[in-house]
């Protein structure tokens, strides 16, 4: 599987925290002088959580994922 454009990374983002989950992207944590990955990366918030709400957080993340690839 190849990993999602780094220009997507905006619009992963707004689309999780609509469905209510907690996605961060990496690209804030790179050196601004430095070279960016072409790829997305992200932080997904599970503290607290329960095994069965990450299981659908997960689900709706995978689909937010194929929706936006």
């Amino acid at each position: 599987m190849n990993g999602i454009d780094a220009g997507r990374e905006a619009a992963i983002i707004a689309a999780a925290r609509t469905a209510g989950i907690g996605l961060y992207p990496v690209s804030p944590l790179y050196d601004l002088g430095g070279p960016r990955p072409e790829t997305a990366g992200f932080i997904l918030g599970y503290a607290g959580l329960d095994a069965d709400a990450l299981r659908r957080g997960v689900a709706v993340l995978a689909t937010i994922l194929a929706e936006h690839r």
